[in-house]
């Protein structure tokens, strides 16, 4: 690591040598294969089945609340008019 001496921006080519070291390992640094990708992919997609899924209970079970109590309502108001 080299010294930096305050005042004289040595703090600032360390922050740009640290960036372009780190542009640098990543260029380098290898695709991950066909069948990694592949695996990549099928567990998003799992996921995000599982989560609309999820979602689409929750909005369902909502409707459900509202139509139960829309029900009861109309009930009372049912009975009021008789």
């Amino acid at each position: 690591m080299r010294e930096v001496r305050p005042g004289r921006g040595g703090e600032a080519r360390l922050g740009r040598d640290t960036l372009n070291h780190m542009n640098e390992s990543v260029e380098e640094s290898p695709r991950p294969s066909l069948l990694r990708r592949a695996g990549a992919v099928l567990i998003l997609a799992i996921a995000a089945f599982l989560l609309l899924k999820v979602i689409l209970h929750v909005i369902m079970g909502v409707v459900w609340i509202v139509v139960a109590v829309v029900a009861v309502v109309g009930i009372l108001w049912a009975i009021r008019q008789l």
